[in-house]
C-alpha cells in the first residue's frame, strides 16, 4: 500500500494498482485532478493532523480515485515525489 511504502519508492504502477482498490478520499488521503495552485494548504492540512497522502494526476468521482486515460510509454521515468520538501519545514512537537 502507498501509506507504507517509502515515498521514493513509489512508481506510476503502484499509483495504478492503489486507484484500482478505489479506496476513498479521506481525512488521511485526497485525490488531485492537477497540481492545485493552493497545494500548500493541503500539505498544511495534513502536517496539522496526522499527515496523509496527496495523489496528483488522478481526480475523483464520488470522492474515490479515477485514473486519467493515458497510453502506456514503456520508457516512463520513475515518479519524482515533491513530499520530501515539505518535510523539511514541518515541525513536530517533541515527545
Amino acid at each position: 500500500m502507498l501509506f507504507t511504502k517509502e515515498i521514493t519508492k513509489i512508481t506510476y504502477q503502484d499509483v495504478v494498482e492503489f486507484c484500482n482498490q478505489r479506496i476513498a478520499e479521506s481525512i488521511n488521503l485526497d485525490y488531485k485532478k492537477d497540481f492545485p495552485r493552493d497545494l500548500e494548504k493541503s500539505i498544511s492540512a495534513f502536517a496539522n493532523t496526522t499527515g496523509g497522502l496527496i495523489i496528483i494526476g488522478v481526480e475523483e468521482e464520488d470522492s474515490k480515485p479515477k485514473l486519467p486515460k493515458i497510453p502506456k510509454i514503456p520508457s516512463m521515468r520513475p515518479i519524482k515525489p515533491i513530499a520530501p520538501i515539505g518535510y523539511k519545514y514541518v515541525w513536530r512537537e517533541p515527545k
